[in-house]
């Protein structure tokens, strides 16, 4: 039997905003990534997603397909995904999983200030 998590059974007052934004626009950006061509898909890889070496300084993009700075790859390359199933297993558990992190962070970021605040 196939199993697939839907949802999570930790009842929250609060809905995670900011993780729906983060789903939403990774699918926007993904569904953009759609209406490219081939070549102009492979230029928006190397243009937006992170290269190591590149991030590093040991290469340079040539000048055409630097597009934002090298550190700025970092973050531009978590909206890149390489299809259907990379961008359905990612959603599906950005999906379920911000009502735990919200409570294991609060839990931190609680205790984490209310030792500085004595």
């Amino acid at each position: 039997m196939f199993f697939l998590p839907l949802f999570d059974n930790n009842p929250t007052s609060r809905t995670p905003i900011i993780s729906y934004l983060i789903l939403i626009s990774c699918v926007t950006v993904f569904l953009w990534q759609l209406g490219l061509s081939g070549y102009e898909e492979r230029k928006a890889f190397f243009q937006l997603g992170i290269i190591p070496s590149v991030l590093l300084g040991t290469d340079e993009l040539p000048i055409n397909l630097a597009l934002i700075p090298d550190w700025l790859t970092i973050f531009s390359s978590m909206f890149l995904h390489g299809g259907w199933l990379h961008l359905g297993s990612n959603m599906l558990y950005l999906w379920i999983s911000p009502i735990m992190l919200k409570i294991l962070w609060g839990r931190f970021a609680l205790s984490f200030f209310m030792r500085f605040a004595a």
